[in-house]
């Protein structure tokens, strides 16, 4: 099934940085596609990407439409791989444009009923770390917190550091927004570890999220200096179009006024603030 995630992958990236005199051109290409195309699933994936498209353009009534006749389509293609992709990308739909994370919750368990069906250990391990992605949308940090750990299990038994090192900060997080700083370092320090491996072909936003995390930890166990350290650390590896660049300087900025410098703090608080519309409750 990797030819359809990479085409799939190649039309949204691609509808997301066309300028806008060249949407019109866009779409109407995309829909010639959708009308004469007769591969059943290429068909579904073209609505899947027009439904995308229009959650880039904000218009929320027709993308859902469109992601919805994606899944209807799919329906005629005998095929639990292809369907429990489709499945996946709806409930990133749902999840990624805050429309409605209870669908997003009912439609993850609609994939990892797919792939236990199918027997995929590597797919059901990802299904129930989009499921804990999802619950951590609905700040249920428990349930966030379970499906994060059985993921982490199969993903180290498959040797996959990457998506462990994914769960082991999503774990951490989720002890952070709970306010347990000694449990979330347990998988930060263990993240920390995997990145110090110095991996190629990782992105450079895993080290401004970790190092985050670790210096968040620190800062509610009132190590200042060792959270300045870390998110010092994080801020080295911050991109300006990455979309973990307020971690940092929230970090900077809570720290700074915790330590009585609040021309500092404003300083990086305003940062965060213009850097990200989307910042989690609890960061800032």
């Amino acid at each position: 099934m990797k030819k359809p995630f990479s085409l799939l992958l190649f039309i949204i990236h691609f509808s997301f940085f066309i300028h806008c005199s060249a949407q019109n051109r866009f779409l109407d290409s995309l829909r010639t596609v959708i009308k004469e195309e007769k591969q059943d699933t290429n068909k579904v994936l073209s609505v899947m990407s027009l439904g995308f498209f229009y959650a880039q353009m904000k218009n929320t009534d027709s993308s859902e439409y469109y992601i919805n006749q994606a899944r209807d389509l799919a329906g005629s293609v005998k095929n639990d791989k292809f369907n429990a992709s489709i499945l996946w990308w709806q409930t990133a739909y749902y999840m990624l444009n805050n429309i409605n994370y209870q669908k997003s919750l009912e439609l993850a368990f609609s994939v990892l009923k797919l792939d236990e069906k199918i027997g995929d250990s590597n797919q059901i391990a990802r299904s129930w770390g989009l499921i804990a992605s999802v619950y951590n949308n609905l700040e249920d940090m428990d349930q966030c917190i379970y499906y994060n750990k059985k993921s982490r299990i199969f993903l180290k038994r498959l040797n996959d550091l990457q998506s462990v090192m994914k769960e082991d900060d999503g774990i951490g997080y989720a002890y952070i927004q709970l306010n347990m700083p000694d449990s979330a370092l347990v998988y930060l320090q263990e993240s920390c570890s995997l990145l110090n491996t110095k991996p190629k072909g990782w992105d450079t936003s895993f080290y401004t999220f970790t190092y985050y995390g670790m210096g968040k930890a620190n800062y509610q166990l009132g190590n200042l200096f060792i959270a300045m350290a870390y998110y010092k650390k994080s801020y080295e590896y911050v991109r300006p179009y990455d979309r973990y660049v307020y971690l940092s300087n929230a970090g900077l900025g809570e720290l700074y006024n915790a330590m009585g410098n609040r021309d500092s703090a404003i300083i990086y608080y305003n940062k965060a603030l213009s850097g990200t519309t989307k910042t989690k409750k609890g960061y800032l």
